[in-house]
């Protein structure tokens, strides 16, 4: 009967694990299907937003119960709660909000303003959900043959914008992966680019490791979501699970967007 007892805190771990896992797993998964299907024009492209924006969901709050979890043994509860609820209402209230406004809104010029604070929205959420520290979150639109930085959010004093522009030019090393990287749908994380640097990278970068993941709604590519921290594995497998999904839900909201925003 002891033995039993002492081994129900053991099972108990392994559920939470197991739970956890499955819903950033699952929530991915989601966020890619009907991602891709959203991004199609029909009367049922707003059923498949709000598809996506449960999906996006399920990691984002698994990635916050891990969060509250290592928590507590740095910090207070109350600093804990504090953070969960500036990053779920981060996404909830605004991503989301933002999203559905365009889904409902006939003028160009109105979905073009929605979609600036959407953007900005889901960009923000980037660097909030992660656990690095200092960490900087960017999205890469793509503009004709060059990725440049459109939106960005920084913590602790990281308020400056990338100025990197990655250029679809095989002499561009850095520029050419990044372009081949996101037209094959595969999301990348570095953990230390000081031990193993991505192809091309320029040294005296300001970050030590970084994830970036494409931005996509059905056949079109509109760029890249990256995030970055100067703390060498500090980004990790649930933050790469979190920015796919994020990517998933920015690239259904700028296939909202008139073409020419």
């Amino acid at each position: 009967m002891a033995n039993s007892l002492s081994q129900r805190p053991k099972i108990v771990s392994v559920l939470r694990n197991v739970t956890l896992w499955t819903m950033t797993a699952g929530g991915a998964a989601g966020a890619g299907i009907f991602g891709a299907l959203a991004g199609n024009p029909g009367k049922d492209q707003f059923r498949y937003l709000i598809l996506v924006a449960v999906s996006v969901l399920l990691p984002i709050i698994a990635n916050g119960i891990n969060q509250l979890r290592a928590s507590r043994a740095q910090r207070s509860k109350a600093e804990a709660i504090g953070r969960s609820i500036v990053t779920f209402r981060s996404l909830l209230s605004s991503a989301v909000y933002y999203l559905g406004k365009m889904a409902d809104e006939e003028s160009d010029d109105m979905r073009r303003i929605y979609g600036g604070h959407f953007t900005h929205a889901v960009v923000t959420a980037a660097s909030t959900l992660t656990n690095a520290p200092d960490a900087r979150s960017v999205f890469f639109r793509i503009q004709k043959k060059e990725m440049i930085c459109v939106a960005y959010s920084g913590q602790e004093g990281r308020a400056d914008p990338s100025m990197t522009i990655f250029k679809n030019d095989p002499d561009d090393r850095a520029g050419y992966q990044m372009f081949n990287l996101i037209h094959s749908g595969k999301s990348v994380l570095h953990t230390d680019i000081r031990k193993d640097p991505p192809v091309g990278l320029q040294p005296g970068r300001s970050y030590r490791t970084f994830i970036a993941a494409p931005v996509a709604a059905g056949d079109t590519v509109y760029g890249a979501l990256t995030v970055d921290s100067p703390e060498a594995n500090s980004l990790g497998d649930q933050d790469l699970q979190v920015m796919k999904t994020l990517a998933h839900l920015l690239g259904v909201g700028l296939a909202l967007m008139p073409e020419t925003a």
